[in-house]
């Protein structure tokens, strides 16, 4: 009887946070997703008393978007002439908002930067994809969708992870190669973006706005950059007006923080989470033996000799050779980058 009064009260506490997230206009109130992800923040009640996967990709449109802010700061001050010329202005007829992280000093603080919008990017992925599953073993979604978003899920962690070519590959160094990293992820967002509002039907007609608005953008601005780069070097002239390029490229940038505005959760997706959340409780390190081997933890001796010997078995010889060859090589490349020195 207690089991079935705590159910009674699950879901009457899910029906009110659905009508919750219903009445409200948006589920993340831009520059709280970031507060939210660091923990400073308690999830909000539209969320389940979880932290969405939407969260983490909200925070990360605006930890970009800060990114941006800073290093354009940094570049004013202590750089200014890049703002003068430069490969992209000289092509595209105005400065886009990449031009500040391409030069010293900006570049070192925008690294570091982009160590964390990378981390909250990748866990957006991860997270969505699992809560993707759950939705699908519960029958919430169909194959479709599921697979959708799985897959561009996958793509969005690989779109990113090469993105951050942009840092090594300069203008100066050569511009496409600079330019095509960027021209995927913009790419790959959007799919990312759009499967997550398919998915959901918590989707508005304000959310299906934004996307009237964002994926023309999304597939025009890549093309624009690569063939104003082209037709520059054929004709010495720009393909468009500065203008024009600038008003696509810089509402595109406008859409990082703003996309958190038209993701919403619904029941099945705070259920999923807080499946999620209760399996993760168990997933603390004393437990790996018992993950390993399919092995109540009590059977198990929690000491370095016996997790050594749950790993280090006859089946998992082929991986641990691939790591280690993996370690090997890294190890001669950052020698060899020493002994260069």
């Amino acid at each position: 009887m207690a089991k079935l009064d705590r159910m009674v009260e699950s879901n009457a506490d899910l029906a009110k946070l659905q009508s919750e997230a219903e009445a409200s206009y948006t589920d993340i109130v831009p520059g709280r997703a970031v507060l939210e992800v660091m923990g400073v923040v308690r999830p909000q009640q539209s969320e389940g008393g979880v932290v969405q996967p939407e969260t983490y990709l909200a925070a990360g449109g605006e930890l970009l978007a800060f990114l941006f802010s800073v290093v354009w700061v940094i570049t004013m001050i202590f750089n200014p002439g890049v703002a003068t010329w430069n490969p992209i202005k000289m092509k595209l007829g105005y400065n886009n908002v990449c031009v500040g992280l391409d030069s010293q000093p900006a570049k070192s603080p925008g690294q570091v930067l982009f160590v964390i919008c990378y981390f909250v990017s990748v866990r957006y992925a991860v997270l969505n994809m699992q809560r993707s599953f759950e939705r699908r073993r519960a029958g919430r979604t169909n194959v479709v969708r599921f697979v959708l978003a799985t897959a561009t899920d996958f793509l969005f962690m690989l779109s990113i992870t090469v993105f951050s070519l942009v840092w090594t590959v300069d203008p100066w160094m050569d511009l496409h190669g600079h330019t095509t990293p960027f021209c995927a992820f913009i790419i790959v967002r959007w799919m990312t973006v759009a499967a997550r509002m398919i998915e959901s039907p918590m989707t508005t007609w304000r959310g299906w706005l934004f996307m009237a608005i964002y994926t023309p953008i999304s597939f025009v601005l890549p093309y624009y950059y690569l063939h104003s780069y082209t037709v520059f070097d054929a004709t010495g002239e720009l393909w468009l007006p500065w203008y024009v390029g600038m008003t696509a490229d810089y509402t595109w940038f406008a859409c990082l923080p703003l996309t958190s505005l038209f993701l919403h959760v619904d029941e099945d997706d705070i259920k999923a989470m807080r499946s999620l959340e209760e399996d993760a409780s168990h997933d603390t390190l004393a437990d790996q033996g018992s993950l390993i081997q399919q092995k109540p933890a009590k059977q198990l001796v929690w000491d370095a000799r016996h997790v050594l010997a749950a790993w280090f078995t006859i089946r998992n010889i082929p991986y641990i050779l691939a790591a280690s060859a993996v370690y090997c090589l890294i190890g001669a490349a950052l020698l060899s980058g020493i002994f260069q020195l």
